[in-house]
């Protein structure tokens, strides 16, 4: 099982890496209302595919980016 604790890790580490770019990256108001959209999207979906804490935690990972995306 030690793979899979590291793979998920991995997996993190990369998430947040890529939503730190996300966070920052100027956007148009078309692509700011796709990655709006697709985020909507990614956490309805995560949503109604579990309700564990894994999934739990990665909604309020979506929130927080997002309410720092606004911010910035």
């Amino acid at each position: 099982m030690p793979r899979n604790g590291l793979f998920r890790g991995l997996l993190a580490l990369l998430s947040l890496c890529g939503l730190g770019v996300l966070l920052v990256l100027p956007l148009g108001w078309r692509e700011q209302t796709a990655l709006g959209v697709a985020l909507i999207l990614v956490a309805v979906l995560l949503n109604g595919a579990s309700r564990s804490a894994t999934v739990t935690l990665a909604l309020v990972t979506l929130s927080v980016f997002s309410t720092l995306r606004y911010g910035y």
